[in-house]
């Protein structure tokens, strides 16, 4: 729905181009994404000729096409385009959702291969010694990489839930916490989640 009103207020303005001799209002539009190429033709199949970077500008375009942006440059995805820069917050929301669907897909397809008995403490000291450091992307990285590979291992969750929860993704950390707890029941997690739940300090 948000793609398709963005799309619509792009094609507004190129329309009204068309329409008055005046230059109408033409909003600049900033690159979501890491990195974006720069097309020769409006299709993801198309030769690269340059790239952008994430919150680039682009002032000046001209036409759409196949859900492609027409700039001066070349044709840019329309994908990886908003109306505002992206901030610190939006990368945060942005990387805990990918986390999300990877912790989810750990509960739902494990693995079959665990870490080494020496290295599996190791990134569960230095995830725990993390979180208590209120450094929440390093615990939830350490915690998400040890459940990959050994989805029972329970105080990784554990780590890896309040991190998320801390950070400030708190229906995100419920949810995930909800989804491991319906595949394996555990009652300090259960204990954990009734406090989230409640919104009590954890």
């Amino acid at each position: 729905m948000l793609k398709l009103a963005f799309v619509c207020v792009i094609c507004g303005c190129l329309m009204l181009g068309m329409f008055f001799d005046k230059k109408p209002f033409k909003p600049c539009l900033y690159v979501s994404a890491h990195t974006l190429n720069i097309r020769e033709l409006p299709n993801m199949g198309a030769d690269i000729s340059g790239k952008l970077y994430r919150n680039d500008a682009i002032c000046e375009y001209f036409s759409t096409k196949n859900d492609f942006l027409e700039t001066k440059l070349g044709w840019v995805s329309l994908k990886y385009l908003r109306l505002n820069p992206v901030t610190k917050k939006d990368v945060i929301q942005e990387e805990s959702k990918e986390e999300s669907k990877i912790a989810l897909n750990a509960i739902k397809n494990p693995k079959k291969f665990y870490f080494s008995s020496i290295q599996k403490p190791t990134m569960l000291y230095e995830a725990q010694e993390s979180l208590a450091n209120a450094d929440y992307k390093r615990a939830k990285s350490l915690a998400l990489q040890i459940n990959q590979a050994d989805p029972k291992n329970i105080k990784s969750w554990e780590i890896f839930i309040k991190s998320m929860y801390l950070e400030g993704n708190r229906q995100e950390a419920i949810a995930i916490l909800k989804q491991f707890l319906a595949h394996s029941y555990d009652k300090s997690l259960a204990m954990l989640l009734e406090k989230m739940q409640r919104g009590n300090k954890i």
